[in-house]
Order: structure tokens, then sequence, then C-alpha cells
């Protein structure tokens, strides 16, 4: 895998295709309801569980977190404190996939 200028890995298209189908029917499903769809809710919603993940996958390591991320260490820390993520232990995953 190649990497990107920023030093992360440049990940091949159909990578985030998983997730798009989901997130496509939920947001369909939204729009569904007549109920306005609130972009901010939506965006803290999908920070909130990347780094909820990361910070789960690194055993709560911040700046590994933030690496695989694709954000600098205070960035995460920025909004870990935003997203108030920082009163809790990251979520654990009995999915070996996740």
């Amino acid at each position: 895998m190649r990497a990107a200028r920023n030093g992360n890995p440049v990940k091949p298209p159909g990578t985030h295709s998983r997730w798009r189908h989901p997130l496509t029917r939920e947001i369909d499903r939204q729009l569904a309801t007549g109920t306005p769809l609130a972009l901010d809710d939506l965006l803290r919603s999908f920070q909130a569980i990347a780094i909820d993940r990361a910070l789960a996958f690194t055993g709560g390591n911040r700046s590994q977190a933030a690496r695989l991320l694709g954000i600098g260490r205070n960035t995460i820390a920025r909004k870990i404190a935003e997203l108030e993520l920082n009163h809790r232990q990251p979520a654990q995953s009995n999915d070996a996939s996740a």
C-alpha cells in the first residue's frame, strides 16, 4: 500500500464501501421519517465512533489512535473533549473484524 504526502497509507478504491452502504441506509431511513437531518449531529456521531474504536484498538493510546485516524495528537485530544469521550473508557469489541 502506498503512502500519501502526510505519510498515511492510501487505501485502494472501494475500501470504504463496507461502511457507506449501512450509512446510506441509515440516512435514507432518517430522511423517510420526515425529520430534518442534522448534519452536525451525524458528523459528531461518526467522529465519536471512529475515535472510540481507534482508542479501543490501541488500548487507549491517544497518540497511536490519532496516527491511525490521520489526525494529530492535539486534534484527537480536542475532539475527545468536544465529543465528551474523555469521561469513559473506550468501548471493547467482541468482533475481531471491527
